[in-house]
């Protein structure tokens, strides 16, 4: 099919569908809702696992693992504007030491974003490393610290680090870590303050055998509390949840999150909340699972489905992991690595935004195949974060990942795309854009190629760019 042609000119945003590409399609027929694919980093290097931060003035922040040698693992971020202009590379770590697993998130009070990556100390013992970095100077405005410093004999890995969105209060970061101890293991929270580095004693959110944790972008706007996740175990490993209220106690006992049956294992959670609802995402048999955990009067109550067999246009015979999710003032939008022709090398990207309705989940989108993540090449290890976690508005969300862009060298680049979530059936002729806002007005115009005519559509509004959908045969002449 030939592509629809997007012209945005004195405040009307034009989009051209085709004739051929209406009358061939199967309805309903969306626009790709992807504003656009870029590249971050790139160039003959293996730079990979990559995560992406919003900051209210306007700027994504990401940041990435680049391997230096097989000892040596350094970690670099970079900016990009709302207006597509990228800034000049800002090393986090280029020393020595080997820093992995990067994180990032940003506090809106303050306008800083925390950098958290493991390293190895005494030994090889591993401890977590911090550095504040600002977003809109583009430069670092911290040395580099213990978030979790070296203790001999314990291993504190696989940090995650969740930001606050508010403006005008919140000062602090909620880290969060996988420790193994002599003694005692699990994972623990430490809270960060934003401007003076003053760090928290760890803190158990849930003890035994524990792995991979994950801490929603930020806290709510109204509701300032983060949630967190966590795999249980390796082998036939469950998830596990928890709320973290803004002065780091916790707000609710640990949740059962999924429970797969034997032989499958849960595994590689994400979560994104706004500190009253969230929505956990992890593999589970090859599929990506899905876990809705909403308050039922002072506990919460937790809805898990097979997001994979019940999501529109999805291909259960494809496998589908690493998955990542984010929200937004309206919905969740979950993105995940997927095979094609259940290739081990060719992987590509996939993004879904969902709602929860009264009794079940509601997709405004499914299975959208990123651009430029569909090539023979391995894309994997999406990252999400919208500009909502941030203190922004609008529907719009960043998505980082990394491109094996040289099959057999073995580089790796970090590509980036931006989404606009969408929400409402395909039913009026124009819906309310950005949960709420006023709708904006929608003139068509040609010749129709079915002979009849369309329903139309309008998403995306305060800030973001419109999208428009068009939908089965309606009352609006095309």
């Amino acid at each position: 099919m030939r592509p629809a042609t997007v012209a945005f000119e004195g405040g009307s945003l034009e989009v051209r569908v085709p004739s051929s590409t209406a009358a061939a399609a199967s309805y309903p027929l969306t626009i790709d809702p992807i504003l656009s694919t870029f590249s971050v980093a790139f160039g003959n290097f293996v730079q990979f696992d990559p995560d992406v931060s919003f900051n209210a003035a306007g700027v994504y922040t990401y940041t990435w693992e680049h391997a230096f040698s097989l000892v040596d693992h350094d970690v670099w971020t970079r900016i990009r504007t709302v207006g597509g202009a990228l800034g000049a590379y800002v090393a986090q770590d280029v020393t020595t030491a080997d820093w992995r697993w990067p994180a990032n998130a940003d506090n809106n009070k303050h306008d800083r974003v925390l950098v958290v990556a493991e390293a190895p100390g005494f030994l090889g013992y591993l401890h977590v490393r911090g550095r504040m970095f600002s977003p809109i100077a583009n430069a670092n405005v911290s040395g580099q610290f213990d978030v979790v410093p070296y203790i001999f004999g314990q291993d504190a890995r696989a940090a995650d680090v969740g930001g606050d969105p508010r403006p005008g209060t919140g000062d602090q970061f909620c880290v969060v870590y996988s420790s193994d101890l002599f003694t005692s293991d699990g994972i623990l929270r430490r809270m960060v303050h934003a401007t003076t580095l003053a760090t928290s004693a760890g803190s158990t959110v849930e003890g035994g055998s524990n792995y991979a944790p994950a801490i929603s972008k930020a806290c709510g706007l109204q509701v300032p509390r983060w949630f967190v996740a966590w795999q249980d175990s390796l082998i036939l490993a469950t998830i596990g949840a928890r709320l973290i209220e803004e002065d780091g106690s916790f707000g609710s006992p640990v949740l059962a999150v999924a429970s797969p049956p034997f032989p499958q294992s849960a595994t590689r959670p994400d979560v994104a909340g706004d500190g009253t609802e969230a929505l956990v995402v992890y593999e589970q048999g090859g599929d990506i699972h899905g876990a809705y955990l909403s308050p039922s009067g002072s506990s919460f109550a937790v809805n898990a489905i097979n997001l994979t067999a019940n999501e529109p246009g999805s291909d259960p015979g494809e496998w589908q992991g690493n998955p990542t999710v984010g929200v937004d003032e309206c919905r969740f939008v979950y993105a995940y690595a997927e095979s094609y022709d259940n290739s081990a090398t060719d992987l590509d990207i996939r993004l879904a935004a969902v709602r929860p309705g009264p009794s079940a989940f509601v997709w405004d989108q499914g299975h959208v195949l990123v651009p430029n993540a569909f090539s023979t090449a391995a894309e994997d290890h999406p990252r999400l974060a919208s500009r909502w976690t941030g203190g922004g508005s609008g529907p719009e969300h960043a998505l980082a990942f990394d491109d094996n862009n040289s099959p057999g060298t073995g580089w790796y680049e970090i590509h980036a795309a931006l989404y606009v979530a969408h929400s409402g059936a395909l039913s009026t002729a124009t819906v309310p854009t950005s949960c709420g806002a006023t709708p904006p007005t929608i003139l068509a115009s040609g010749t129709s190629a079915l002979n009849g005519t369309l329903t139309l559509q309008a998403t995306g509004g305060q800030g973001g760019a419109l999208l428009l959908l068009v939908g089965p045969p309606g009352a609006t002449p095309l």
